[in-house]
């Protein structure tokens, strides 16, 4: 499928989208409070999507810092979470 109108912002695609401009790939966190506001519609419900990869960049040498290290389980956790609803 392709269109005129190309993002790579999420958040830009979701107010497209909410907008009723058409269809789009919008992250959980994003599009949740909406369907149950009832501004966004879920579709395709059944057809599985490659995931999306996140990654964390940082400076050389902070991977041992606890504040770092807490930040990357805490993300870990809560995408993993996210993936399952």
């Amino acid at each position: 499928m392709q269109g005129t109108v190309s993002t790579n912002n999420a958040a830009a695609r979701t107010v497209f989208v909410e907008g009723g401009h058409g269809l789009g790939r919008i992250p959980v966190y994003d599009a949740q409070p909406k369907i149950e506001k009832g501004t966004l519609e879920s579709v395709l419900d059944d057809y599985k999507l490659a995931d999306i990869h996140v990654y964390g960049v940082y400076p050389p040498g902070t991977l041992g810092a606890k504040k770092l290290r807490l930040l990357i389980d805490y993300l870990k956790a809560y995408f993993k979470r996210e993936a399952v609803i």
